[in-house]
């Protein structure tokens, strides 16, 4: 019975990872409460010169924290690489990939480049990846044509809902998305108007799909593996999926309220905190989902033992 060498080597990098993980989302939560307190005393700075002090302190611990949370989804999304799949769950796993592939890239034009429509929309990609993932091919066509479709409508129809935002002769914005999407350092920024239009379509298509995601993680992610030895880890993988979705979804609300809000009002500096206080977690569940840590067993085992599970040719579990 050959054991599996390189199995033991994974699961300690899997568990260097989450450790790495868990000490970067404490510091990175200790670094945001304490920018609201300096919040709080750049408000009632007593003169101008300390409350230029707090303000560039804010700034640098700013920074600092930003670079430690796209570390710690870094970290995430090589634990959705590294672990091995579960039993049956090669699929979903690749998928999974897939989708943290075009979280990681997302996140870097929001968070590093300031990109927000361009990471919006990379974020579209992977709430569609989602979609798949619990909904299959067939189920996924009707979300993505409501989504693109309530993108179509918000760029065609925002100049008439919001006339404030725009100039008395503004009309559809079909025309300027070629503007919108020209690449080049000596390309013209388009008008603010058209991005911020640009924004809220991408941000109700990606609100659709990712509605949908969460709708179908709680009809479709409780299929459990063809084996019985799995039964019992089938519904951790379950609850892995649907309390992973919960979070992400509990973490866009926030950031709607952190972009709807005033900066001034006290739900605001909670949304700034608590988008975060979900996101990671959320991540970090719906990385494990398909893995062996939750949804198939160990890592250990002979090759034989794994064929088993399978239900590979010449074994009682293919028969049945």
């Amino acid at each position: 019975m050959a054991l599996d060498r390189a199995a033991p080597r994974r699961s300690r990098s899997i568990w260097l990872l989450l450790a790495a993980v868990l000490c970067l989302y404490i510091i990175y939560m200790l670094h945001d409460v304490y920018l609201l307190d300096l919040d709080s005393q750049l408000v009632h700075a007593p003169s101008p010169e300390l409350g230029g002090e707090v303000a560039d302190r804010m700034r640098r611990l700013a920074v600092r924290s930003t670079w430690l949370k796209y570390i710690s989804l870094l970290l995430v999304a090589a634990v959705s690489f590294v672990a091995r799949p579960a039993v049956g769950q090669l699929r979903r796993a690749s998928l999974n990939q897939a989708a943290f592939a075009f979280t990681v890239v997302a996140d870097a034009y929001i968070m590093l480049v300031d990109r927000q429509n361009l990471g919006i929309l990379i974020f579209c990609c992977a709430q569609i990846t989602r979609v798949v993932l619990f909904g299959g091919r067939r189920r996924a066509v009707a979300p993505i044509l409501c989504a693109l479709g309530s993108l179509l409508v918000v760029l065609e129809f925002a100049p008439a809902l919001t006339p404030s935002m725009y100039g008395p002769h503004d009309g559809a914005l079909i025309p300027e998305l070629a503007n919108w999407f020209r690449s080049g350092s000596n390309a013209p920024d388009p008008p603010l108007h058209s991005q911020l239009a640009v924004r809220n379509a991408l941000a109700t298509a990606y609100a659709v799909l990712l509605l949908t995601a969460v709708l179908y993680s709680w009809r479709t992610s409780g299929e459990l593996p063809r084996n019985a030895s799995c039964h019992i880890a089938g519904r951790a993988e379950r609850y892995a999926w649907r309390a992973g979705m919960l979070l992400f979804l509990a973490c866009d609300l926030n950031v709607l309220l952190f972009n709807l809000l005033p900066a001034t009002s006290l739900l605001w500096r909670l949304a700034s905190v608590l988008m975060w206080f979900f996101y990671l977690p959320s991540q970090l569940l719906l990385a494990l989902a398909p893995t062996r840590l939750t949804a198939g067993g160990s890592d250990l085992g002979s090759a034989e033992e794994r064929r088993r599970l399978d239900g590979g040719p010449g074994t009682a579990e293919a028969g049945a």
